[in-house]
């Protein structure tokens, strides 16, 4: 049975989308006004076949590509150290070669990936997850989550980080997989 929330939640979320909305429509005015070499400019100026984006399809595009790129990361992020915590034969591998992050981020990214849809693609000689999607559906910002998670993961691992106790609970979500959070404990 679902709970209705309470109108003063939906009433915070609403504002929220609106300064969400408003931020994304005056910086598509800005670039549209003095382009850059960046991607929204790039969308503010797509056409096809003589039809451009719609004002709301821009800013649908825009919420995606940050919520979508936010959510993702940092769902690679905590679960590539939630199972390094768990397995501290891996984690003291990880420390011990630190050459080889971007193939332990790749081995993250498949163990426990942030999308939970599919999990590698079959008849080739070499598989591949599609833990950030395959074809169209590849996901526009995977190298940049990726570099991300390498960053991130070699930082934290740098210090001493233990699990903390206390219960964890993942977000519900059908598609996305994610912790609610992570207690963690850093040793001096």
């Amino acid at each position: 049975m679902l709970i209705p929330l309470p109108a003063s939640e939906i009433a915070r979320r609403d504002e929220a989308r609106e300064e969400f909305a408003a931020y994304f429509r005056d910086l598509a005015a800005r670039r549209r006004a003095e382009p850059r070499d960046d991607l929204l400019s790039a969308l503010v100026s797509v056409s096809d076949g003589g039809d451009a984006l719609s004002e709301e399809e821009l800013l649908a595009t825009c919420v995606l590509l940050l919520v979508a790129g936010h959510e993702t990361t940092a769902n690679l992020i905590g679960n590539g150290a939630l199972a390094l915590l768990r397995d501290p034969a891996q984690l003291e591998l990880f420390r011990a070669r630190p050459g080889n992050v971007q193939a332990a981020v790749e081995e993250l990214l498949r163990y426990d990936p942030p999308v939970q849809l599919t999990r590698y693609t079959g008849g080739r000689d070499t598989p591949r997850h599609l833990s950030l999607g395959h074809g169209i559906h590849f996901c526009l910002g995977a190298p940049l989550a990726r570099l991300e998670g390498q960053v991130a993961l070699a930082k934290l691992f740098e210090r001493d980080v233990a699990l903390a106790s206390g219960d964890l609970a993942h977000r519900d979500d059908l598609v996305l997989r994610g912790l609610r959070d992570l207690p963690v404990t850093i040793r001096a």
